[in-house]
């Protein structure tokens, strides 16, 4: 029997550094990452005025530096880390809202298979995925059942972590649950999250309710 399949450029699918440049984001430093890493700085008497996006890995390798010495010292436990952030800025003005553009995209691109090949519409339509592709086949339905036939889900969230959404605005327990990944560095670890518009923030337009 015949097969169609379709891969959708879905909006924040550059969310991470890939050796395919178009689909690769960096790390940046944005103003609420600077004014953590100062913060940190700071705390070791080391200079900030020069700190900047283009400055950030001198003075962390400088901090690396002055924490080796009080290691060595026994001024600090051997096994101690200071947390640093980055954020990682999607191309193309995207921005994580953790997969609801992404599954209307997702729906649009079935709409607009149907409307260009009609003998489609009568096709059983069944979305599948692991983990982040598991869930978008169930955001899918949810959004658009009558869109949907079928799920194949493998390890899909039944309810989107929070660290991934507003993860920078929650209280930090251990570096492998705090925002999206972490770059482990010498003494220290940087968590990165992706910009996203939501926020605890009452009075703001994008809060994110309980």
């Amino acid at each position: 029997f015949d097969v169609v399949t379709i891969n959708v450029f879905y909006h924040c699918f550059c969310m991470r550094g890939s050796d395919v440049e178009k689909y690769s984001t960096l790390a940046d430093f944005i103003k609420e990452d600077l004014s953590l890493i100062e913060k940190v700085l700071r705390k070791y008497s080391i200079p900030c005025d020069k700190l900047a996006n283009n400055t950030v890995v001198s003075h962390c390798e400088y901090l690396s530096e002055v924490m080796t010495e009080l290691k060595m010292l026994n001024r600090l436990p051997y096994d101690f880390e200071e947390r640093l952030s980055s954020t990682f800025i999607p191309s193309n003005g995207d921005y994580q809202n953790y997969g609801i553009m992404a599954a209307i995209d997702h729906i649009n691109a079935l709409k607009d298979l149907v409307k260009r090949f009609p003998k489609f519409a009568d096709l059983p339509k069944i979305y599948g995925g692991g983990s982040y592709g598991g869930y978008l086949s169930l955001l899918i339905a949810k959004i658009a059942p009558w869109y949907v036939d079928g799920v194949i889900d493998n390890s899909g969230s039944a309810l989107p972590p929070l660290n991934y959404i507003i993860g920078r605005e929650l209280k930090f327990k251990s570096k492998d649950t705090y925002g999206d990944m972490y770059i482990q560095g010498n003494h220290f670890f940087i968590s990165c999250f992706l910009k996203t518009h939501w926020t605890r923030k009452e009075n703001s337009p994008y809060f994110f309710n309980n």
